[in-house]
């Protein structure tokens, strides 16, 4: 059984940010990251903390939507179907890290992958 993961500041904003795309409405995620800080007493609501979360959040949406482009995608794994492993997910991980060393690793390990398989699989 899978050990249920305890809520953070970082984990809740990015788990909001994640589905935050360029056309939507930045006031709406805003406003669920505030709630899910408030319901979980995670801390007060921190523009500069969010503002690094979502530039974290958006240089991935960013390069995963390039596709075979990226400088992380490895192949194509399958002729007909996207793959997680068309993505070297470790080392587009850890420059995420050498990026943004102000977000524990934690969650930009476990934001990562996630986010492949929201941008590039779905």
């Amino acid at each position: 059984m899978k050990a249920k993961r305890i809520a953070t500041y970082e984990g809740e904003a990015l788990d909001a940010l994640a589905y935050e795309f360029p056309f939507s409405d930045k006031a709406e995620a805003e406003k669920k990251i505030q709630g899910r800080l408030k319901r979980k007493k995670l801390g007060k609501y921190d523009p500069e903390r969010i503002n690094l979360l979502r530039r974290l959040k958006d240089e991935l949406q960013e390069e995963i939507n390039r596709g075979e482009k990226s400088a992380w995608f490895t192949c194509r794994h399958d002729i007909k179907y996207v793959d997680m492993r068309d993505f070297n997910i470790d080392q587009l991980t850890k420059a995420m890290i050498e990026r943004y060393p102000e977000v524990p690793k934690r969650e930009i390990k476990n934001f990562v992958p996630f986010c492949v398989f929201l941008y590039y699989l779905r």
